[in-house]
Protein backbone atom coordinates (compact mmCIF):
# COMPACT_ATOMS: atom_id res chain seq x y z
CA UNK A 1 0.00 0.00 0.00
CA UNK A 2 1.86 2.66 -0.93
CA UNK A 3 2.00 6.29 0.63
CA UNK A 4 4.08 9.38 0.33
CA UNK A 5 5.42 12.29 2.44
CA UNK A 6 5.63 15.85 1.58
CA UNK A 7 8.58 18.18 2.26
CA UNK A 8 7.00 19.28 5.51
CA UNK A 9 6.23 16.11 6.51
CA UNK A 10 2.43 15.73 5.74
CA UNK A 11 1.68 12.40 3.92
CA UNK A 12 -0.30 13.24 0.75
CA UNK A 13 -1.15 9.68 0.01
CA UNK A 14 -1.60 6.14 1.16
CA UNK A 15 -3.74 3.76 -1.00
CA UNK A 16 -4.67 0.35 -0.57
CA UNK A 17 -4.27 -2.52 -2.52
CA UNK A 18 -7.11 -1.36 -5.06
CA UNK A 19 -5.30 1.43 -5.47
CA UNK A 20 -8.07 3.61 -3.64
CA UNK A 21 -6.98 6.42 -1.83
CA UNK A 22 -7.82 6.14 1.68
CA UNK A 23 -6.60 9.95 2.51
CA UNK A 24 -8.74 12.84 1.11
CA UNK A 25 -6.59 14.64 -1.39
CA UNK A 26 -5.08 17.97 0.06
CA UNK A 27 -6.14 21.40 -1.20
CA UNK A 28 -8.19 24.50 -1.12
CA UNK A 29 -11.74 23.54 -0.72
CA UNK A 30 -14.96 25.85 -0.16
CA UNK A 31 -16.31 25.51 3.65
CA UNK A 32 -19.07 27.99 4.48
CA UNK A 33 -18.35 30.62 1.94
CA UNK A 34 -14.24 29.89 2.37
CA UNK A 35 -11.81 28.63 1.47
CA UNK A 36 -9.87 26.09 3.63
CA UNK A 37 -6.93 23.90 3.52
CA UNK A 38 -8.16 20.21 4.29
CA UNK A 39 -6.83 17.28 3.62
CA UNK A 40 -3.94 14.70 3.96
CA UNK A 41 -2.14 14.07 7.34
CA UNK A 42 -0.35 16.80 8.65
CA UNK A 43 1.84 17.09 11.55
CA UNK A 44 1.30 19.75 14.50
CA UNK A 45 3.37 20.28 16.65
CA UNK A 46 4.83 22.04 19.32
CA UNK A 47 0.93 23.42 19.82
CA UNK A 48 -2.10 21.26 18.69
CA UNK A 49 -5.11 23.27 19.58
CA UNK A 50 -6.35 26.26 21.36
CA UNK A 51 -3.84 27.00 23.48
CA UNK A 52 -3.92 27.90 27.33
CA UNK A 53 -3.45 31.68 28.03
CA UNK A 54 -1.48 31.11 31.70
CA UNK A 55 1.90 31.23 32.02
CA UNK A 56 4.17 30.62 29.76
CA UNK A 57 1.71 31.48 27.09
CA UNK A 58 1.66 35.06 27.49
CA UNK A 59 2.43 36.98 24.81
CA UNK A 60 2.52 33.54 22.80
CA UNK A 61 0.59 33.70 19.52
CA UNK A 62 0.72 30.33 17.86
CA UNK A 63 -1.05 28.86 15.03
CA UNK A 64 -3.43 26.40 15.74
CA UNK A 65 -1.78 23.49 13.98
CA UNK A 66 1.69 24.44 15.27
CA UNK A 67 4.54 25.43 13.51
CA UNK A 68 5.44 22.96 10.98
CA UNK A 69 2.86 23.16 8.24
CA UNK A 70 2.46 26.81 8.46
CA UNK A 71 6.42 27.35 8.92
CA UNK A 72 8.17 24.27 8.62
CA UNK A 73 9.51 25.23 4.80
CA UNK A 74 11.78 28.11 6.66
CA UNK A 75 12.89 26.14 9.13
CA UNK A 76 16.27 24.08 9.06
CA UNK A 77 15.35 20.91 7.37
CA UNK A 78 16.82 17.43 7.23
CA UNK A 79 15.48 14.34 5.03
CA UNK A 80 15.81 10.62 5.68
CA UNK A 81 14.45 8.20 3.36
CA UNK A 82 15.24 3.62 2.79
CA UNK A 83 13.82 2.68 -0.36
CA UNK A 84 10.54 0.13 0.53
CA UNK A 85 11.01 1.57 4.39
CA UNK A 86 10.59 4.78 5.85
CA UNK A 87 10.41 8.04 4.92
CA UNK A 88 11.42 10.75 7.69
CA UNK A 89 11.64 14.39 8.07
CA UNK A 90 13.74 17.05 10.91
CA UNK A 91 12.39 20.51 11.21
CA UNK A 92 14.97 22.42 13.29
CA UNK A 93 13.45 25.61 14.68
CA UNK A 94 14.98 28.75 16.04
CA UNK A 95 13.31 30.79 19.30
CA UNK A 96 11.80 33.73 17.53
CA UNK A 97 8.71 36.03 18.95
CA UNK A 98 6.42 34.26 17.37
CA UNK A 99 7.61 30.85 19.83
CA UNK A 100 10.27 31.38 21.91
CA UNK A 101 12.22 28.44 22.55
CA UNK A 102 14.37 26.60 20.23
CA UNK A 103 13.01 22.97 19.32
CA UNK A 104 13.72 20.73 16.63
CA UNK A 105 10.51 18.41 15.62
CA UNK A 106 10.82 14.40 13.66
CA UNK A 107 8.22 12.75 11.54
CA UNK A 108 8.85 9.56 10.44
CA UNK A 109 6.64 7.38 8.65
CA UNK A 110 7.34 3.61 7.71
CA UNK A 111 4.99 0.50 6.33
CA UNK A 112 5.29 -2.78 8.10
CA UNK A 113 6.15 -6.18 5.93
CA UNK A 114 2.71 -6.77 5.50
CA UNK A 115 1.94 -3.87 3.49
CA UNK A 116 -1.27 -2.71 5.25
CA UNK A 117 -0.07 -0.93 8.13
CA UNK A 118 1.24 2.32 8.51
CA UNK A 119 3.53 3.56 11.54
CA UNK A 120 3.76 7.44 12.29
CA UNK A 121 6.35 8.77 14.65
CA UNK A 122 6.41 12.17 15.58
CA UNK A 123 9.20 13.59 17.76
CA UNK A 124 10.21 16.98 19.65
CA UNK A 125 13.52 17.74 21.45
CA UNK A 126 16.80 19.77 21.76
CA UNK A 127 14.82 22.14 23.38
CA UNK A 128 16.02 25.40 25.23
CA UNK A 129 14.52 27.52 27.87
CA UNK A 130 13.11 30.76 26.92
CA UNK A 131 14.51 34.09 28.11
CA UNK A 132 13.21 34.20 30.54
CA UNK A 133 14.21 30.67 31.93
CA UNK A 134 10.87 28.48 31.37
CA UNK A 135 10.69 25.30 30.08
CA UNK A 136 8.88 24.32 26.11
CA UNK A 137 5.71 24.00 26.62
CA UNK A 138 4.35 21.12 24.34
CA UNK A 139 0.81 19.67 23.01
CA UNK A 140 1.19 17.66 19.67
CA UNK A 141 -0.61 15.73 17.43
CA UNK A 142 -1.21 14.00 13.77
CA UNK A 143 -4.59 15.40 11.67
CA UNK A 144 -5.35 13.12 9.22
CA UNK A 145 -8.42 13.80 6.75
CA UNK A 146 -9.69 10.05 5.91
CA UNK A 147 -11.96 9.84 3.24
CA UNK A 148 -15.90 9.39 3.55
CA UNK A 149 -16.59 9.78 -0.54
CA UNK A 150 -19.98 10.17 0.68
CA UNK A 151 -21.18 7.12 2.22
CA UNK A 152 -22.52 6.74 5.49
CA UNK A 153 -19.95 5.93 7.94
CA UNK A 154 -19.81 4.05 11.50
CA UNK A 155 -16.97 4.32 14.25
CA UNK A 156 -15.83 2.54 16.85
CA UNK A 157 -13.46 2.64 19.49
CA UNK A 158 -11.83 0.08 21.67
CA UNK A 159 -9.80 0.41 24.44
CA UNK A 160 -8.94 -1.14 28.04
CA UNK A 161 -12.04 -0.26 29.74
CA UNK A 162 -14.22 -1.31 26.94
CA UNK A 163 -16.24 -0.65 23.09
CA UNK A 164 -17.78 2.09 21.69
CA UNK A 165 -19.71 2.65 18.98
CA UNK A 166 -20.51 6.35 17.41
CA UNK A 167 -22.64 6.33 13.88
CA UNK A 168 -21.85 9.96 11.82
CA UNK A 169 -25.32 10.83 12.37
CA UNK A 170 -24.05 11.29 15.82
CA UNK A 171 -21.34 13.91 15.41
CA UNK A 172 -21.69 17.27 14.36
CA UNK A 173 -19.93 19.44 12.15
CA UNK A 174 -17.21 21.54 13.37
CA UNK A 175 -17.51 19.87 16.86
CA UNK A 176 -14.79 17.93 17.97
CA UNK A 177 -15.72 14.76 20.03
CA UNK A 178 -12.34 14.32 22.18
CA UNK A 179 -11.74 10.31 23.62
CA UNK A 180 -9.24 9.66 26.31
CA UNK A 181 -6.95 6.73 26.46
CA UNK A 182 -7.71 4.67 29.16
CA UNK A 183 -4.99 2.27 29.93
CA UNK A 184 -2.60 1.60 28.00
CA UNK A 185 -3.97 1.39 24.39
CA UNK A 186 -6.76 2.78 21.78
CA UNK A 187 -7.95 2.03 18.88
CA UNK A 188 -10.43 4.19 16.53
CA UNK A 189 -12.00 2.38 13.35
CA UNK A 190 -13.59 4.39 10.82
CA UNK A 191 -16.30 1.05 9.11
CA UNK A 192 -17.07 2.37 5.83
CA UNK A 193 -18.62 0.07 2.86
CA UNK A 194 -15.03 -0.03 1.46
CA UNK A 195 -13.45 -1.30 4.16
CA UNK A 196 -12.22 -0.58 7.64
CA UNK A 197 -9.09 2.09 8.66
CA UNK A 198 -7.89 1.91 11.95
CA UNK A 199 -5.98 4.05 14.10
CA UNK A 200 -4.11 2.80 17.61
CA UNK A 201 -2.38 4.34 19.78
CA UNK A 202 -0.36 3.34 23.33
CA UNK A 203 1.57 4.36 26.04
CA UNK A 204 5.21 4.67 25.11
CA UNK A 205 5.97 2.97 28.34
CA UNK A 206 4.95 1.82 31.62
CA UNK A 207 1.27 3.19 30.71
CA UNK A 208 2.95 6.67 30.76
CA UNK A 209 3.92 9.01 27.82
CA UNK A 210 2.40 8.71 24.38
CA UNK A 211 -0.78 10.16 22.58
CA UNK A 212 -3.00 11.03 25.65
CA UNK A 213 -6.31 10.65 23.29
CA UNK A 214 -7.83 10.77 19.77
CA UNK A 215 -10.00 13.66 18.75
CA UNK A 216 -12.72 12.78 16.15
CA UNK A 217 -13.88 15.97 13.71
CA UNK A 218 -15.36 16.94 10.71
CA UNK A 219 -16.64 19.68 8.82
CA UNK A 220 -17.73 18.06 5.57
CA UNK A 221 -18.56 14.74 6.83
CA UNK A 222 -19.58 13.41 3.31
CA UNK A 223 -16.03 14.18 2.13
CA UNK A 224 -13.48 13.39 5.47
CA UNK A 225 -13.38 12.42 9.22
CA UNK A 226 -10.26 13.12 10.46
CA UNK A 227 -8.72 10.79 13.66
CA UNK A 228 -6.89 12.94 15.45
CA UNK A 229 -3.88 11.51 17.90
CA UNK A 230 -3.17 13.86 20.24
CA UNK A 231 -1.03 14.97 23.39
CA UNK A 232 -1.72 17.43 26.01
CA UNK A 233 -4.97 16.79 26.32
CA UNK A 234 -7.06 16.32 30.29
CA UNK A 235 -9.06 14.08 29.99
CA UNK A 236 -12.33 16.70 28.99
CA UNK A 237 -10.38 17.27 26.37
CA UNK A 238 -8.80 20.75 27.14
CA UNK A 239 -5.64 22.08 26.57
CA UNK A 240 -3.30 20.34 29.43
CA UNK A 241 0.39 20.55 28.23
CA UNK A 242 3.73 19.10 28.77
CA UNK A 243 6.62 20.25 29.90
CA UNK A 244 9.83 19.96 28.38
CA UNK A 245 13.19 20.85 30.16
CA UNK A 246 16.08 21.84 28.39
CA UNK A 247 17.90 18.80 26.48
CA UNK A 248 14.39 16.95 27.08
CA UNK A 249 12.36 15.13 23.72
CA UNK A 250 9.14 13.42 23.56
CA UNK A 251 8.08 10.85 21.00
CA UNK A 252 4.39 9.70 20.32
CA UNK A 253 3.64 7.12 17.78
CA UNK A 254 0.55 5.67 15.96
CA UNK A 255 -0.25 3.32 13.40
CA UNK A 256 -3.23 3.75 10.52
CA UNK A 257 -4.03 -0.07 9.31
CA UNK A 258 -6.65 -0.45 6.47
CA UNK A 259 -8.44 -3.98 5.94
CA UNK A 260 -10.75 -4.43 3.46
CA UNK A 261 -14.48 -5.87 3.86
Amino acid sequence: MPFSLDTLGTLLSWTNDRGEELLFPQGQITIGGQQKLRGGAHVCAPIFGTQPKTSPYEGVNLPQHGLVRVSGSSATQRAFSSLGGFECRVFSFDANEVFPWSHEVLVKVSEDDFGNTLHHELAVGDTGLDRHGRPMPLSMGVHPYFATRGQPFEVGVTHEDGIRNLHCAELAAGKSVYIPRNGFWMQVDLRCSGGVVMVSIAAERNFEGGYTGINLWSDSFDRYLCIEPVLGRDRDGKPDPVYLEPGEGCTCRCSFKFSAT
